[in-house]
């Protein structure tokens, strides 16, 4: 009894072994079917280019202000509202407003096109359910045909991955925004659950602040990584050159890294 039961607990052992080598192989392996356009530059701007400036985030000026310091990308904060059946771009409900107006995305689009490429932080995708996560789709498809907006040059992040996912499947490039666990043992089991996620075709990239990078460096090492805010220069300057690190958000002008 007691040797068939050690062979048993081996045979797991060894299927346990060879299935994290596989799922290892085939994240190395895998061909991503949706891709951002290769950004020029990795160093984005963090809502726009606003430091040291009255310029505010998330506003046409911060943006502007981003583009003419030669920002390749540019993060923005957006809400799905689903009465308006319109994007909102703020950080917070009740949405800001400028000018005693709101900010939507289809502006943002009509005044720099394809001058950037866009991180748009989906804030409240986690709370839609299917069908508005569809009209939210179908909306943003018909933004980008009207204002000829190219799909290469949007990327999409939420915490959400089921809700995410189905922006993948749509062929948009999609992040995955991770926090860490504490306990190293949760984390390990965890970095393994995004490689099957990535595996399965949930999601283009992972997203994160860069005080976790370190703890998946490694163990994550194939799959594409944007991660926020770098404001410190030694850092940002060992970090833009990691082949992982696709995007790195910063509030300070290194817009030519």
């Amino acid at each position: 009894m007691l040797r068939k039961l050690i062979k048993i607990l081996i045979l797991l052992f060894v299927f346990l072994v060879a299935g994290i080598y596989f799922l290892d192989w085939f994240t190395t392996h895998r061909i991503m079917r949706h891709s951002l356009s290769e950004p020029k530059k990795k160093a984005w701007s963090h809502s726009g280019y606003y430091n040291n400036s009255e310029y505010k985030a998330n506003t046409i000026e911060s943006f502007t202000n981003a583009l003419n310091n030669n920002a390749t990308g540019v993060e923005l904060d957006v809400f799905y509202d689903n009465d308006m059946k319109k994007y909102i771009v703020a950080h917070d409900y009740p949405y800001s407003t400028q000018y005693g107006k709101h900010l939507f995305l289809d502006s943002v689009f009509a005044t720099f096109g394809n001058s950037f490429k866009y991180w748009l932080d989906f804030k409240n995708l986690k709370d839609l359910n299917e069908e508005d996560v569809l009209d939210s789709q179908l909306i943003l498809n018909n933004y980008l045909k009207i204002k000829r907006i190219e799909k290469e040059n949007l990327l999409i992040e939420s915490t959400h991955l089921e809700n995410l996912s189905h922006f993948t499947e749509a062929g948009f490039y999609t992040s995955w925004w991770i926090l860490p666990y504490k306990s190293r043992y949760r984390s390990i089991l965890r970095n393994y659950k995004y490689k099957f996620y990535y595996l399965l075709g949930k999601y283009s990239s992972l997203s994160m602040p860069y005080s976790y990078y370190p703890r998946v460096e490694q163990e994550m090492n194939k799959i594409p990584v944007n991660l926020w805010t770098i404001n410190d220069k030694e850092v940002f300057l060992k970090t833009v050159k990691k082949p992982q690190v696709k995007i790195i958000l910063t509030d300070q002008n290194w817009f030519d890294n």
